[in-house]
Order: C-alpha cells, then sequence, then structure tokens
C-alpha cells in the first residue's frame, strides 16, 4: 500500500488536484467573505442570478465554475479577485496521469491534505481511497 506522501506526491501531477485546490480555496474565501459581509446564499444567489443550490454547490467545492462566475460572486460582494498567482513547480509534469481514476484520486488528496484531521488519519485516507 502507497504512503499518504507517495499518493499526495502522484496526486499533484494530475491537473485535477490543482483545479480541485483552486476550487477549494475559492470556495474558502467566497464564504469567508459571504460570512464577512452578512449575506446569504439566498441573496447572493439573486444577485448573481443563479439558484441557492448551485451556490452550496460552490461552497462545498462542488461546481465546476468559470473565472466569468468567479467574477461575478466577488463584483455581487462588492470585492475584488486578487492573488491568482503562478509559482515554480519542481513537478515532473511530463508524467501526468491520463486515466479518471487518477483525477478522482487527486480531487479526494487534496480535499484530505487541506483537512488536517484527515491527513493524520491513515485509516481514513485508505478508507476514502478505496
Amino acid at each position: 500500500m502507497k504512503s499518504y506522501e507517495e499518493l499526495y506526491q502522484e496526486a499533484q501531477k494530475d491537473p485535477a488536484y490543482w483545479t480541485a485546490k483552486v476550487t477549494h480555496s475559492f470556495a474558502i474565501s467566497l464564504n469567508n467573505m459571504m460570512v464577512e459581509k452578512k449575506i446569504t446564499k439566498t441573496d447572493l444567489a439573486k444577485k448573481i442570478g443563479v439558484s441557492k443550490a448551485y451556490i452550496t454547490k460552490v461552497l462545498r467545492g462542488e461546481a465546476n465554475f468559470t473565472v466569468e462566475t468567479m467574477v461575478k460572486f466577488s463584483m455581487a460582494l462588492g470585492c475584488v479577485i486578487d492573488d491568482i498567482r503562478f509559482l515554480n513547480a519542481q513537478t515532473d509534469w511530463a508524467s501526468f496521469p491520463s486515466q479518471k481514476s487518477s483525477s478522482i484520486l487527486a480531487t479526494k488528496v487534496v480535499s484530505l491534505h487541506e483537512d488536517h484531521s484527515v491527513v493524520n488519519n491513515v485509516g481514513k485516507l485508505t478508507e476514502l481511497l478505496k
């Protein structure tokens, strides 16, 4: 069985990992701004013309949204999106996995990596990756 670190390194080679990471970070920022501005999901949905269910999916990291949608959220909240940047990568991008299952693994690993209580529990990690 692979260790968490091996799974984590493998997942980082998949674009799905990085997509999930950005989606997760955006969802956290969006939620924090909604709390700060005291805006409900219903209010935000009305402002940008989507359903409350869609807002819930975005906040759970389950929606595949566009940059334009991200901008709509920020404008509805009266703020701007900042801090989108490129960092040098020390990754062998030539070894991208091509199987759909690796994308699912990458998405699970980013969620686990962000949840430090799960990261330290190898049993839960193994269970979630089955």
